[in-house]
């Protein structure tokens, strides 16, 4: 029988090697170079004389990004700096790794001190927003997999959070949901041949983990969006030892 109550704080994972290559489209790959004189930080200084920057400041992003898209659709030059800025964004965010560990290990200790559930539930609310706007398609599979780890240690604290506070924090998500949904989003952002990786890792180490952590939240009646989790990696897993039968009931 599963002991719930188990004290076990999140353990921290190896970092995964930076990415060398760049799986981005064929035009963020095209060797497009910016104009000689172009110097888009001194167009948009505080000395500039862009008489066009006190227009675009009170105006809303949205508006800034569609302005800019139709500009690069009627002008090859803008076109082509738009294009240039983008792959160097990828580029630099293939190579960076953000760790979110010490959400992990801040939860673990809100879900095993004399905290309220409010307190508690609102904190890990702020956690799963801040992993969440911290990765995007660009991110480096590291920094992906470093996300979803980081959501999966997490609701696994929440379920074996011991005594009186675990029981009312399972009871107040069992009622909200959220968590879950979070960590399915997160993993609509890995492309194909990274859901595939993640899933394979180590055998199939990590989506072993994952059908754990769902079968834990299923008899406590909370985490069933971890289901479609599940679903997603599941495909890549056939043939290995042990998870082909993953989704049959017996």
């Amino acid at each position: 029988m599963t002991d719930h109550n188990t004290d076990l704080r999140p353990s921290k994972r190896l970092r995964t090697e930076p990415e060398t290559a760049d799986r981005t489209s064929p035009s963020a790959k095209e060797s497009i170079q910016p104009p000689p004189d172009f110097d888009l930080a001194a167009l948009a200084g505080p000395e500039s004389s862009n008489p066009y920057l006190p227009l675009l400041s009170p105006l809303p992003t949205s508006f800034h990004t569609t302005l800019l898209a139709y500009a690069a659709t009627r002008d090859p030059l803008i076109a082509s700096i738009l294009t240039n800025e983008h792959a160097a964004h990828v580029a630099r965010e293939r190579a960076r790794i953000v760790s979110f560990d010490h959400h992990s290990q801040r939860a673990w200790h809100l879900l095993n001190e004399k905290y309220s559930p409010f307190d508690v539930c609102s904190e890990i609310d702020g956690m799963f927003k801040k992993i969440a706007q911290a990765v995007d398609e660009t991110s480096s599979f590291a920094t992906k997999k470093n996300a979803v780890e980081t959501m999966r240690q997490i609701l696994e604290s929440v379920c074996t959070a011991p005594d009186t506070l675990g029981e009312e924090v399972k009871n107040s998500y069992q009622a909200r949901g959220e968590w879950d949904e979070r960590l399915v989003e997160l993993l609509a952002r890995f492309q194909q041949v990274e859901l595939e990786r993640l899933a394979r890792e180590n055998e199939g180490e990590w989506f072993e983990e994952l059908c754990s952590l769902r079968d834990s939240g299923a008899s406590y009646g909370i985490l069933k969006g971890l289901e479609e989790a599940v679903t997603m990696l599941s495909g890549y897993v056939t043939d290995i030892k042990g998870h082909g039968d993953e989704e049959e009931d017996i």
